[in-house]
């Protein structure tokens, strides 16, 4: 397997990895933001090689070109499942410390108290309704219907 982001096609790379240069021919070419992935048909491999190519580049179909792979790009072998990339995540994962919450503790007034606090409850709800009452304006009486007043004329000038 090879990863297409280790893949580069600048002419000076060739240049410099002759021995790391795979030749294929362009199948398809689609931009995806600011790089270019490049699926090229070589010789001796099944299937396609992609290549994540930095900026847009103009390939036709049936283009050659030549790929330079970078070493570290390169796995052998079966690529490990899902599940075998998430135990061995687990193996070197910290342990995680379950913490249990405990309920909050209610407060249970003592007998004493109890008898205390209902006297007193007793006491200010009467209180405050006489404060209110007090409070409370008069209502006032509707006044009688008061006749407009006769619009007096002004005086003639002289």
């Amino acid at each position: 397997n090879i990863d297409p982001r280790h893949i580069r096609v600048v002419k000076e790379d060739v240049a410099k990895s002759r021995s790391r240069v795979i030749v294929g021919r362009v199948k398809d070419a689609d931009e995806l933001g600011a790089n270019t992935i490049v699926y090229a048909e070589v010789e001796g491999m099944e299937g396609l090689l992609s290549a994540i190519v930095p900026g847009t580049v103009n390939y036709n179909v049936n283009d050659k070109v030549k790929f330079v792979v970078d070493p570290e790009g390169i796995t052998v072998g079966n690529k490990p499942t899902v599940s075998e990339v998430i135990a061995s995540k687990v193996e070197s994962a910290p342990a995680y410390i379950f913490v249990e919450e405990k309920p909050a503790k209610k407060e249970v007034p003592t007998t004493k108290e109890a008898p205390q606090e209902e006297e007193t409850a007793a006491t200010k709800a009467p209180a405050a309704k006489k404060a209110t009452a007090a409070k409370k304006p008069v209502a006032a009486k509707p006044a009688a219907a008061k006749k407009p007043a006769a619009a007096k004329k002004p005086a003639p000038k002289k």
